[in-house]
């Protein structure tokens, strides 16, 4: 159990890169005045971030409140994701 919790750095290192990706991608559509077409997949983005943010905090022992809390944030971006597919 102990090597999992040292293990909680890649964890966070996949949360940066996630937001790092985010923001490259949301700069590449803003300049290009296309950003609501990458909506879909900005959703699609946040989902995995809130499934790997609930899984760094299982790692760290946090309450279980704060996880559900991130893992329906998740359900509600991956909803989100479906209802912008769906619409095209």
């Amino acid at each position: 159990m102990e090597t999992l919790k040292s293990s909680a750095w890649m964890v966070d290192l996949v949360l940066a890169m996630i937001v790092a990706e985010a923001l490259a991608v949301a700069l590449y559509l803003w300049t290009r005045g296309r950003l609501r077409q990458g909506a879909s997949l900005l959703a699609t983005l946040a989902s995995g971030f809130s499934l790997a943010l609930a899984l760094r905090l299982a790692l760290a022992d946090s309450s279980l409140a704060i996880m559900a809390l991130c893992l329906l944030a998740g359900l509600l971006c991956h909803l989100g994701d479906l209802v912008l597919r769906l619409r095209r």
